[in-house]
């Protein structure tokens, strides 16, 4: 159905019959109700403007949209008050991304038939196009007057109140949208930086009335660390540290902000720090014993790794790097025990398949190595389809929506 099409599939949807009133009729179906494109059909139009009508038409159906911008154009020199000769005008230079255009033309179709959606979605789609997002909104909110399930209208008025600041309304549209299309990734992105920015926004505002508040600190910190902004997490963190020595969570954020900068003296010293906060943040331990190993430290991270897998036997990734521990001191046979227990308990993992399969070989278990490799290639491929599947879905609809 034409309101679940993303923009780019309206356009077709609107052309896509072949005689001269199907076009009308289609060139009208979100412009007014029947009634009225059939009036508007008899309103006077000379066989001459349905001929260039219908050929501007077809030339929008086939992708042809200089040809229909001037087939268009011309029919308008003949009837300037006819509504639909505008909508599809707009619709041709919307596709040449002719976005000022565009806008004018739909402006003008609004003015003549105010409950037309499609004029009043793609003139909020080509406002926020032109980066006008404060222009968008009052016709993506008529648009939603007259068809308040539409899921693109729901969506680009999201992305416009986004751009406006207005993050609560903005999360709330966005997520209308979501349950349309749950697979474009370009709206997920949308909705998660409008969640990060309110988040951002809050915790400002608590630093605001509060500055000494280490809490304030600390979400503040977190608000940057998701947004990318690492210099600045830093110094909320520390600052937050320095407020509230014992405060979890922030030696451990500082030590992924610092291992993904690659300083991994920095993020040993932050996960330790953590650690003797909360000795049972087990999925530090993994990260601190991956760097101790990285590092040649196995002797270190080996005593931290046996006492946390008797405390939480369950924890896949603490065997995973006993595993590898045990292959870095050549002991196969513990490095098997401990691999096949992460297998056991995180099924999914395709590194841990690998070093089993090659401490199987160092064993000479021929059969098992070649399973275990097999299962690991395996998991390997259907990761890499699905990303691929991801970009193929954000091709054919996010795609559409963002560029379209």
């Amino acid at each position: 159905k034409v309101s679940k099409c993303h923009p780019a599939m309206r356009v077709k949807a609107i052309v896509r019959c072949g005689t001269w009133a199907g076009l009308l009729i289609f060139a009208l179906s979100m412009m007014a109700s029947p009634r009225q494109a059939f009036a508007g059909q008899n309103a006077g139009l000379s066989p001459r403007a349905q001929a260039i009508f219908l050929a501007g038409t077809t030339d929008l159906k086939n992708g042809s949209f200089p040809a229909a911008v001037a087939a268009f154009e011309e029919f308008l020199k003949l009837n300037n008050h006819f509504a639909p000769a505008y909508l599809n005008l707009g619709l041709a230079y919307h596709s040449l991304k002719q976005y000022e255009k565009a806008i004018s033309a739909f402006r003008k179709a609004l003015e003549l038939d105010g409950q037309s959606e499609s004029a009043a979605l793609f003139l909020g789609i080509d406002y926020c196009k032109v980066d006008s997002p404060e222009k968008a909104v009052k016709p993506l909110e008529k648009a939603l007057t007259l068809r308040p399930q539409d899921s693109d209208a729901h969506l680009w008025l999201g992305r416009a109140l986004l751009a406006k600041g207005v993050y609560p309304e903005a999360i709330s549209h966005l997520e209308r949208a979501s349950e349309a299309y749950p697979q474009d990734l370009s709206l997920l992105y949308d909705l998660s930086r409008a969640h990060l920015l309110l988040s951002q926004q809050i915790s400002e505002s608590i630093y605001r009335n509060n500055p000494h508040s280490y809490w304030a600190h600390f979400l503040l910190g977190q608000a940057y660390q998701v947004e990318g902004k690492n210099d600045l997490a830093i110094i909320q963190f520390s600052q937050a540290l320095k407020l509230n020595p014992d405060l979890r969570g922030a030696h451990a954020a500082l030590g992924e902000i610092y291992l993904k900068k690659q300083d991994f003296d920095d993020a040993e010293q932050e996960f330790k720090k953590e650690i003797e906060i909360n000795p049972y943040s087990f999925q530090i331990v993994c990260q601190l014993a991956d760097i101790l190993i990285q590092t040649g430290k196995v002797d270190e991270a080996m005593p931290l790794l046996e006492k946390t897998v008797m405390r939480k036997p369950s924890l896949g990734c603490a065997h995973y790097e006993l595993g590898r521990a045990w292959m870095r001191k050549a002991q196969f046979e513990k490095a098997a025990a401990h691999l096949e227990e992460a297998v056991a308990h995180n099924p999914t993992y395709a590194p841990a398949y690998v070093l089993l399969g090659q401490s199987y070989m160092k064993l000479g278990e021929v059969t098992k190595a070649q399973a275990a490799f097999q299962r690991g290639r395996s998991l390997r491929n259907q990761q890499l389809e699905q990303i691929r599947e991801n970009i193929s879905s954000e091709d054919s609809s996010g795609q559409s929506a963002r560029q379209n």
